[in-house]
């Protein structure tokens, strides 16, 4: 879910409005997720094999309350997650960016006033090489090498 937080934000233009809110919701819907597969897992293979042993539907059914709990308490794990990533890109989406001179480029909440200096896609293109005489390699050499290299055959 992290992926698709600062896509939507750098196709919009903007930094991401609150990037502890992504993380809480990022880390929210992975515990929920996953601790709901195990619970289901778990809770299959003991009614699975409780039926193979010839027990009753009924007492199998009376004894996965526990996992009705946690199962319960995934869910609510994974919906406020769900409920904190579409506020936290509605807030991306409807905030105005700043203006370049750092003045407020009209009236609303002002994204800037609350994010580091640092933010996310500044450091991206900081890092990214803006010309080829740029000191630090491109990182799509480690994908294509170049051209002059010879080639082991193949077989």
């Amino acid at each position: 879910m992290g992926g698709p937080d600062l896509c939507l934000a750098a196709l919009w233009g903007r930094d991401l409005w609150s990037f502890t809110l992504g993380n809480w919701s990022f880390w929210l819907i992975t515990v929920g997720i996953s601790t709901m597969g195990l619970v289901l897992t778990a809770a299959g293979l003991q009614q699975g094999f409780e039926w193979m042993n010839g027990t009753e539907w009924v007492d199998t059914v009376v004894r996965m309350k526990g996992y009705w709990l946690v199962r319960t308490l995934s869910a609510s794990a994974w919906t406020l997650g769900c409920s904190l990533l579409v506020i936290n890109l509605m807030m991306t989406a409807l905030t105005r960016p700043a203006a370049v001179d750092g003045t407020d480029s009209g009236t609303g909440p002002d994204p800037a006033s609350r994010r580091r200096a640092g933010s996310m896609n500044a450091r991206f293109v900081a890092w990214w090489p803006v010309s080829s005489s740029s000191s630090s390699p491109s990182p799509l050499k480690a994908f294509y090498p170049s051209s002059n290299r010879q080639r082991a055959p193949i077989g």
